[in-house]
């Protein structure tokens, strides 16, 4: 369990499940940091990570490739509590800014919505980078509501 500080005037609760595949190089340092510092990109929108597990999978080579087929049957053979590619992040251990790039793929699934931003600043840009954080008031309003009627959020 990587422990998430409590994020004041939270009204909406992410209960987050990790799944890191065995002997692909990431550790749970960087995965712990990562997701502390997605969470306190998400809370700009009144949105507390509450938990988040992590899952060890071994399992064999051939699912270290992101076809949608062999992900498919990766995350059915899985025990995680949502066993389906809706609502989940990939990412692979070369991600730059991986906190950022986590908070910016969670905001494309709470907000049900592949869509980028122009805006300077704003974290849904099409690349992530250091300088963009920022949600802005539609965005935080979308991601929470959308995400409530989806189940995401408690």
């Amino acid at each position: 369990m990587i422990t998430v500080p409590p994020t004041e005037a939270s009204s909406a609760k992410l209960q987050l499940t990790l799944a890191i595949l065995e002997e692909t190089g990431w550790e749970v340092a960087r995965i712990q940091d990562a997701v502390r510092a997605a969470g306190v990109i998400l809370a700009q929108c009144g949105i507390a990570l509450e938990s988040a597990e992590l899952v060890r999978i071994r399992a064999p080579d051939r699912y270290r490739d992101f076809l949608t087929p062999v992900s498919r049957e990766l995350a059915r053979a899985v025990p995680l509590p949502r066993p389906e590619l809706a609502d989940t992040v990939w990412v692979t251990h070369a991600t730059r800014d991986l906190g950022i790039a986590i908070a910016h793929e969670l905001a494309h699934v709470l907000m049900d919505s592949g869509a980028h931003s122009d805006e300077p600043g704003n974290l849904m840009r099409d690349e992530t980078d250091r300088g963009n954080t920022r949600l802005n008031p539609a965005q935080c309003d979308r991601m929470r509501d959308t995400a409530h009627t989806n189940g995401l959020l408690r």
